[in-house]
């Protein structure tokens, strides 16, 4: 039996953009946006995704129904788009059940092709744009409104990374303003923690040495996703700046102008690890690239990048060897490059975050007594406050 197709009429829209759906083959619909754009669904695909309360429940926002109980070959038996053009019905052939989709909702998560809408673009960054426009909010007005946090972590979600200023100096100041994003996570540093060249810890963060550009935590398999920093104090010395690089802004250079380094980076596997303690000894479950990409859209996703924690490098190719070796030295002499690289003199009272996936971090060497609390986040917490303070609950709609 032929599906029942039911749609607006182009009396009713725009004769070149009709808003419509029909099924030309068996297995699947076209639905026809109010744009004029087009995109096929497997109506199995549209069984599984049924969003009635049976199937998916309206709290919880889990999924209700037995998977094994799909009908494979499930086919439609009627189609109909609501009066005010917001609903796609489907009724289904094999049983007596209908489905409701927004077509809002059918946009987003289309796949064939994906129309979804792209995230607002990041604003990649030079030293000089830094140094001219200086990310900064007021501790005083984060901790009290959520206006200016999310003009806190707009900046984040912007630049990759944020200062604020008039922060008390202890380190239960850092991590209160910590804690207004997220949970602080706990690694074998502790929560919030204080940074001194006391070696406290077995790691080149507690020597008075230059460290340069990297990101922290690569030796774990999920590397957090926020770090907050703080200069408590240094008095009696010198040094002690504090160092930062846009790496996607290095890698974007890289892709452009010396393309070969940029796809070795994004395939040659790199381990790290952290054993400096008696009682630690980190490393990841497996090896990634230094540029670690999206393996769908091919979006970069992550830089991971920290020479001093590089580990052995035994997961690579024969033929990469030599290779990895030149683009690994051309990526570093980048990040060396004034240009990138955005050195600062932190004040007291001022904090950074830095989104830890794309924002490279280091220190100058300093002399005289110098502490700084540091605490990370993880990703998710950080992404899910993202998406409930910046977006008001919007995309649990797209779920």
């Amino acid at each position: 039996m032929p599906a029942e197709i039911i749609s607006t009429t182009p009396s009713e829209h725009d004769a070149n953009n009709v808003l419509s759906a029909y099924s030309n083959k068996k297995s699947e619909i076209t639905v026809r946006f109010e744009d004029g754009q087009e995109a096929k669904f497997h109506c199995v695909w549209l069984r599984d995704h049924c969003k009635c309360d049976d199937c998916f429940h309206p709290t919880t926002r889990q999924r209700m129904a037995d998977v094994t109980q799909l009908s494979l070959d499930i086919t439609v038996k009627r189609l109909e788009i609501s009066p005010e053009g917001q609903y796609l019905r489907v009724s289904w052939l094999q049983e007596a059940h209908e489905s409701r989709f927004e077509l809002e909702w059918l946009r987003h998560n289309s796949y064939n092709p994906p129309l979804r809408r792209v995230e607002p673009a990041q604003i990649l960054w030079t030293s000089q744009d830094l140094t001219q426009n200086l990310p900064v909010v007021q501790y005083d007005a984060v901790m009290s409104d959520d206006e200016a946090l999310k003009a806190w972590i707009l900046n984040i979600e912007t630049f990759g990374i944020s200062f604020v200023d008039g922060i008390p100096s202890t380190p239960e100041a850092t991590d209160a303003l910590a804690r207004r994003i997220a949970f602080v996570r706990e690694t074998h540093y502790g929560l919030t923690h204080v940074i001194s060249a006391n070696l406290a810890h077995g790691d080149a963060a507690f020597l008075p040495v230059h460290l340069p550009a990297h990101a922290d935590t690569c030796y774990f398999t999920d590397s957090v996703g926020l770090l907050m920093m703080h200069v408590l104090h240094h008095t009696g010395g010198t040094g002690g700046n504090s160092t930062f690089v846009d790496g996607f802004a290095v890698a974007d250079h890289l892709r452009k102008e010396h393309s070969w380094a940029y796809d070795v980076l994004t395939v040659v596997p790199v381990s790290f690890h952290s054993a400096g303690d008696k009682e630690t000894f980190m490393e990841p479950i497996y090896a990634s690239p230094i540029l670690r990409k999206d393996p769908i859209s091919g979006r970069l996703l992550q830089i991971r990048h920290n020479n001093e924690d590089r580990s052995v490098l035994r997961d690579v190719s024969p033929q990469h060897v030599s290779i990895f070796y030149a683009a690994l030295q051309l990526w570093t002499r980048l990040l060396k490059n004034p240009a990138f690289e955005y050195s600062i003199k932190m004040p007291r009272g001022r904090a950074a975050i830095i989104d830890n996936w794309r924002v490279l971090h280091g220190r100058t060497a300093f002399t005289g007594s110098r502490s700084l609390a540091a605490c990370y986040l993880n990703r998710d917490d950080y992404k899910s406050r993202v998406k409930t303070l910046l977006e008001g609950n919007v995309s649990k709609k797209f779920l």
